[in-house]
């Protein structure tokens, strides 16, 4: 309840247990806040085309593309309180408006705004909730009677605070753990440089904003934009958005909006004194703003495009033209000195990557000028025309960006169900961690049963971060428990090993019974087994031929530490294009004795003259002992492709196969790639080809005593006999909240070792039973329990008005039509 990320009240959580849960739950949050965006369109007057136009924008918006994380969940609720805000500000302008009138719409406001905190994000609520304020406080100086804004600023009183007691229990959890958490960068009042409240963008990561995929798909280069920007608008909805500045009417509103897009943007990107002023806001400070200000402004941009989708039927060719020029001028020019900003990334990926990322590139550079040409067309045209054309450019495009990042999705994943099964079998009520990169990604062990140290949430127990540290990993990072991070010098990455190897006593003291290493965790320099010459030279590899080196396995022994072992886990190749276009498959395998492991790579991207990888399906172990042998097929294609020769470094190596051309004292140019898995002075309680388990000595049970004998067949409940007073001890955090019985008698709980839970216990059989609960949880859950009550009362009363007015007739019966 109190880190939130897990929404555990959130209704749409419970769908991630059908399958394809998380695609299901996303999708109908997109459902929700497409209808939110579309009533709220229509409730402040727009067309139905406008509103469509817009809905669909918001449903596929850049936040929902790329944070997908909880971050996803709240995002939907944005455009549902402008709703209710504006329904309320609607109903409120009406000078026969009564309390009992506002009921339906209070309840929904009081509803959506639940829905809003129960998604599990509040920093992303909080901050949209600013813009939902500006615009709150707008619609009431539209209003022109004192009663009027009386009636307003009650009912936004009322939802606030029926929201607030809906969430009683959720926020009670949330702000005591707070008092008790590490909440890293987010602790932005202490000066430190790199919390968040210091964060700013560059101004060359503005061009993700309008090009979000110029640069290549996500995180196929290493670009910090990816991590650090929440979203995107894309140029055709900016450049549209800008049109609607030049348009006549509605001018409070678009200030209104620019101004926003102003401030969120500023704020993110250090401009001055909007960064200050910002900051200076109580919780901005506090907020990953950079990232999480998007929803907010993109709301904004949405929403001046379809302000102007519903302006042009009634403008003129030259009205038209009159917008939508300067537009695409002023837009055009901010568009390319964004792009100029970022060159050296787009010069980096369109020169060095491969073909296949450049290709990519230059399609998204092509469409986005597409979208501008569109643009410049639509500003040729009637005002109808031009409506129909910008609608199908801004739906085009939004959902094209949407979808990128779905065609590099993985479709399919094999589980280590062995690993998985022997874990949930054999760990009991103790616990596993990661001994290496790559282990079990933290989270996971939630969703396999598996209790797991390893963690990736934030908040987190204060405890638990200064108990790591002080016993476990003095390297880790305090934000998150993963052995990825921090990134370290190879240096410090041996003495974090070391550190490791030489406090393992410590993990079996902490109720650790298993240490996960992954097979293949830190990269190792590739073993060349040919030099290139100077001058270099090639063979021609045909379709159906293959050739065959054999490589002494004393050469490739890599045993320089004593606390690794060595695999083998892709093939570097060298390719010559010589006088033929590369086609067909390369297949490769690497053999040791009888066990092998193949790879394959389409000829077609391969570089000309460049060292090409071949990721083989599964690490290779080898040793000193066996011969590791090296096949290479070329397998279809009409052409044969020239590879570069060299000089086999070691006289052992011998060639085999019906490849041609190869002079007797050279070989095709090769090195495989290797990388180390750490490996430990603990026994092994399970191997496979990825993983290697091995059991950490002197576990400590979950419940135990020095003197008094314990059992226990729950984490909650234990029995224990002791011959004279004594204690007992729990692997449990020592957190506020916990319980303690002894016979039915509440007894204290201690502080053991500075992070666990101990009891006192006098001679005798007893039975103890620990329980949690957060501070003042039953009094907000009985608060919550009423006001559920009444939310669903007002509902049924609101219907039933509603019923009774729709079986009226005549005079009464057509308002409620109208």
């Amino acid at each position: 309840m109190g880190e939130m990320q897990a929404a555990p009240f959130f209704p749409p959580s419970w769908l991630v247990l059908l399958p394809q849960g998380v695609f299901i739950e996303h999708a109908v949050l997109q459902w929700i806040g497409a209808l939110g965006a579309y009533l709220f369109f229509r409730k402040f007057g727009l067309s139905r085309r406008a509103a469509v136009t817009g809905a669909i924008m918001w449903e596929v918006n850049g936040v929902f593309t790329w944070l997908q994380n909880t971050v996803f969940n709240p995002v939907a609720f944005l455009p549902w309180l402008l709703y209710f805000v504006e329904s309320l500000f609607v109903a409120c302008r009406r000078n026969t408006v009564a309390w009992r009138d506002l009921t339906g719409l209070l309840c929904g406001g009081i509803l959506m705004g639940t829905m809003s905190l129960y998604s599990g994000f509040p920093e992303v609520v909080y901050l949209y909730c600013l813009f939902v304020l500006v615009w709150s406080i707008y619609r009431l100086f539209c209003l022109p009677e004192r009663r009027q804004r009386l009636f307003y600023i009650g009912g936004l009183g009322v939802i606030a605070l029926g929201t607030l007691i809906l969430v009683a229990p959720l926020l009670t959890a949330f702000f005591e753990f707070l008092k008790q958490a590490y909440i890293g960068r987010h602790a932005a009042t202490n000066g430190a440089a790199d919390n968040y409240a210091n964060m700013v963008l560059p101004a060359a990561a503005m061009a993700r904003y309008l090009f979000p995929y110029a640069f290549g798909e996500i995180f196929v280069i290493d670009d910090r934009d990816w991590y650090d920007i929440g979203g995107y608008i894309g140029l055709v909805p900016f450049l549209v958005a800008l049109a609607s500045l030049f348009a006549p009417g509605r001018r409070t509103v678009k200030m209104i909006l620019l101004g926003w897009v102003v401030f969120a943007v500023g704020a993110s990107h250090g401009m001055p004194v909007v960064h200050a002023i910002a900051m200076h806001i109580p919780g901005v400070g506090y907020a990953e703003s950079c990232r999480f200000l998007n929803s907010g402004w993109l709301f904004c941009m949405i929403f001046a495009c379809a302000l102007f989708v519903d302006q042009l039927p009634g403008l003129s060719r030259a009205q038209v033209f009159r917008t939508l020029a300067p537009a695409l001028g002023v837009g055009g020019g901010m568009a390319l000195f964004m792009l100029f900003l970022k060159r050296g990334t787009l010069v980096f990926v369109l020169a060095d990557f491969s073909e296949t990322i450049r290709l990519f590139c230059i399609i998204m550079l092509v469409m986005a000028l597409i979208g501008a040409v569109g643009v410049l067309v639509a500003s040729l045209l009637s005002g109808r025309r031009s409506q129909a054309v910008l609608m199908v450019l801004l739906v085009t495009e939004v959902t094209t960006w949407y979808f990128v990042p779905f065609l590099s999705y993985p479709r399919k994943g094999e589980l280590d169900q062995p690993l998985i099964t022997f874990l949930q079998k054999n760990v009991g009520f103790s616990r596993v961690v990661n001994g290496e990169k790559l282990g079990m990604n933290p989270n996971f062990g939630s969703y396999f049963d598996i209790p797991e140290v390893n963690f990736n949430d934030l908040p987190t127990p204060l405890r638990t971060v200064d108990y790591i540290h002080a016993h476990l990993d003095p390297f880790a990072d305090g934000t998150v428990y993963i052995q990825e991070y921090p990134y370290l010098s190879e240096a410090k990455e041996q003495e974090r090993r070391q550190f490791f190897r030489d406090h393992m006593s410590n993990f079996g003291a902490t109720g650790i019974k298993y240490a996960i290493v992954n097979n293949i965790g830190r990269a190792r320099k590739p073993i060349n087994l040919t030099t290139l010459p100077a001058d270099s030279q090639s063979f021609i590899l045909e379709a159906g031929q293959r050739y065959q080196i054999s490589v002494p396995g004393q050469m490739l022994d890599p045993n320089t530490s004593p606390d690794t072992s060595a695999y083998v886990t892709a093939l570097d190749v060298w390719f010559d294009t010589g006088h033929a276009k590369a086609d067909g498959v390369l297949k490769v395998s690497v053999c040791v004795g009888t066990v092998c492991t193949q790879g394959t790579k389409n000829m077609a991207f391969f570089r000309h003259k460049a060292k090409t990888n071949i990721l083989l399906d599964h690490p290779q172990r080898f040793s000193a002992t066996q011969p590791v042998v090296v096949t290479v097929e070329k397998v279809g294609g009409v052409h044969g492709v020239a590879f570069r020769l060299g000089a086999p470094v070691d006289e052992g190596m011998t060639l085999a196969g019906n490849a041609q051309g190869i002079p007797a004292s050279l070989m095709p140019a090769l090195a495989l790639d290797t990388a180390a898995s750490i490996t430990l002075p603990a026994p092994v309680s399970y191997q496979d080809a990825d993983f290697t388990v091995y059991e950490i000595p002197g576990l400590k049970p979950y419940f135990y005593s020095d003197t008094c004998k314990v059992h226990f067949d729950t984490r909650e409940t234990a029995d224990v006999t002791c011959a004279e007073p004594g204690s007992l001890k729990r692997l449990e955090l020592f957190y506020p909240g916990w319980r303690a019985t002894v016979d039915g008698v509440a007894t204290p709980i201690d502080a053991y070792d500075d992070a666990f839970q101990a009891i006192s216990l006098p001679a005798g059989q007893h039975h103890v039973v620990f329980r949690y609960a957060p501070a003042w949880l039953m009094p907000s859950l009985v608060l919550e329990g009423v006001a559920w009550f009444a939310l669903g009362a007002g509902f049924f009363v609101s219907l039933r008005r509603r019923m009774d007015r729709g079986l009226g007739t005549g005079a009464e019966a057509q308002p409620l039509a109208q």
